[in-house]
């Protein structure tokens, strides 16, 4: 039991690291995260199922509802704070799990300026039986039910971290306002709180780290949703010149996009043949107005806009 609970503090441990990282650099690579372990003397408590540090579980392990391929068994977004409207429009989730063992994760990405256009995602096929696991441990942490109260350290400008989690019958949500700032009274966290936030970071940390243990390979996107917004005179100057490139879609009107719009099938297609030769900062002519543009690929589960909230 002890080695388990070694084993996984280490998964946690390295999921705080990634929290750290996407906080400083906007990016959160959650694929990566599972393979970082704890300095040694960190004080990370056990949280093996029974353990004292862990809610009370709120569904017998095991007891799963219809898990089917589109079924969202679990899903990690990480969003808001001090950022621009268009970067956290961009953000897909730090992990998504489907009931029929895919997951979606964010891959590796340089440090170069500017950026590539597009995410680089990959689909990756997890181990027989790790999506009961997931569910096993989300059952044994309590968050197969109403969330608990996991506080709001006072600090500012930090992300929210949403986390939905559905066992086939029922989809449950929990939002914890900077999850990585931080447990205990020195962060205005009652003891429950943090064993709240505690618990939440071990199942997220053990989804991530056995998305890391399965066959991996390009996620190829069907459908795209943008944001597009005309460049004025008088944007702010810039020491990179950004490309401008004519728009692809003739039938698709940028200047209808400033509260987003998606196209799919062979629209789709063309959009992202053309986006993979371009980068973060590439702008696009359309009817002799240039815009700037904001690019999210859906995922399976994603048909447009209004599935991102907008």
């Amino acid at each position: 039991m002890r080695a388990i609970g070694r084993t996984r503090a280490r998964r946690r441990a390295g999921l705080r690291a990634g929290l750290r990282v996407g906080v400083m650099l906007g990016v959160l690579t959650l694929a990566l995260a599972g393979c970082q372990t704890p300095r040694e003397g960190d004080d990370v408590p056990d949280l093996t199922p029974g353990g004292d540090d862990r809610p009370p579980a709120t569904a017998e392990p095991g007891e799963w509802g219809d898990l089917g391929p589109d079924v969202v068994v679990l899903e990690v977004k990480v969003g808001g704070g001090f950022v621009p409207m268009g970067w956290d429009f961009r953000q897909v989730p730090t992990i998504t799990v489907y009931g029929d063992g895919r997951a979606i994760v964010p891959g590796p990405t340089t440090l170069q300026y500017p950026g590539a256009a597009l995410p680089n995602l990959l689909e990756v096929r997890l181990p027989d039986g790790a999506v009961g696991e997931i569910l096993d441990a989300a059952a044994a942490a309590g968050l197969l039910g109403e969330a608990p109260d996991y506080g709001a350290p006072p600090v500012t400008d930090l992300p929210t971290t949403t986390v939905r989690i559905s066992d086939g019958t029922a989809t449950y949500e929990h939002a914890a306002y900077a999850l990585d700032a931080g447990v205990g009274e020195e962060v205005g966290l009652t003891p429950e709180q943090s064993a709240a936030r505690t618990a939440l970071i071990d199942v997220v940390a053990e989804a991530t780290w056995r998305a890391t243990s399965g066959g991996e390979e390009p996620y190829e996107a069907s459908a795209v949703a943008f944001l597009a917004w005309p460049v004025g005179p008088d944007a702010a100057p810039s020491a990179y010149e950004p490309a401008v490139l004519p728009w692809p879609l003739a039938d698709v009107a940028l200047a209808d996009a400033g509260q987003c719009a998606s196209v799919d099938g062979a629209d789709a297609q063309a959009l992202l043949e053309v986006l993979r030769g371009a980068n973060e900062l590439t702008r696009f002519e359309q009817d002799g107005v240039t815009y700037e543009l904001f690019v999210r690929p859906l995922l399976p589960h994603e048909t447009g806009c209004a599935d991102l909230g907008f």
